[in-house]
């Protein structure tokens, strides 16, 4: 596999956490067996490590014993049980601005309508919703997004969200940008701060138990098309009955 592949699946198996603090940080991959040791670039050998776990495990590696010692530690650090739970601090990058806009793909734009879209309760169970409100200067985003079979997936709670399955999932997190994944549900969310400071939703997710598919031309929700429409200040911005 290539250095890609292996990195994204030291990622999964982390939960995007350092696999010794389990702090939600950008990480680095640390290799269990050095490579000056012949220590390979591959999942059994590397460690997803926030910057003080990788210094701090990284010792004396020219003393002998200190250097058995280290790698025995990381690899009972390797093989901890991993848990889903909340990651914490995912959306801490994300700025306000005076108005709070929010583009689902080119298709719909809402300003100052703090619930993007939103499915009746009375027909679907564990409804999925999106709330985004300003507090502070930063984006807080409230929501449930669900797999086309209508099982809760993600659960979004001001800067953390929690996950639902023990399905792998992968971030990619970059400045002004977020990516959420799940390939096996079928799942793509990408969250883009713009220039302006609006924000810009992209990807493939179900609403309704319809696949809604945002681009940078468009929003597609079952056999609809929606193309640079605005709604602005009001409760719901998509309702979905």
């Amino acid at each position: 596999m290539s250095e890609t592949t292996e990195r994204q699946l030291v990622r999964q198996r982390a939960r995007f956490q350092c696999e010794n603090c389990q702090q939600f940080a950008l990480a680095q991959y640390a290799h269990i067996i050095p490579e000056s040791d012949g220590g390979e670039y591959e999942l059994n050998n590397l460690l997803f490590l926030c910057y003080p776990c990788h210094r701090t495990l990284e010792p004396a590696l020219a003393k002998v014993r200190l250097k058995e010692a280290r790698i025995e530690r990381m690899e009972r650090i390797r093989a901890r049980d991993k848990i889903d739970n909340l990651v914490q601090g995912i959306f801490d990058e994300l700025m306000a601005g005076t108005n709070v806009v929010v583009h689902i793909g080119r298709g719909l734009k809402f300003v100052d309508t703090k619930r993007i879209f939103e499915e009746d309760s009375h027909k679907y169970p564990q409804p999925s919703y999106l709330d985004v409100k300003a507090l502070d200067g930063m984006l807080l985003f409230s929501g449930n997004f669900k797999d086309e079979n209508g099982k809760a997936l993600i659960h979004f709670e001001n800067t953390q969200f929690k996950i639902y399955t023990g399905d792998f999932w992968d971030i990619v997190r970059k400045p002004a940008k977020l990516e959420i994944v799940n390939l096996s549900r079928k799942f793509r969310l990408q969250i883009l701060q713009n220039d302006d400071l609006s924000i810009s939703i992209l990807g493939k997710f179900f609403l309704g138990n319809l696949p809604a598919r945002a681009t940078k031309n468009d929003f597609t929700l079952g056999g609809n098309r929606f193309i640079d429409n605005t709604i602005i200040n009001s409760r719901v911005g998509l309702g979905i009955r």
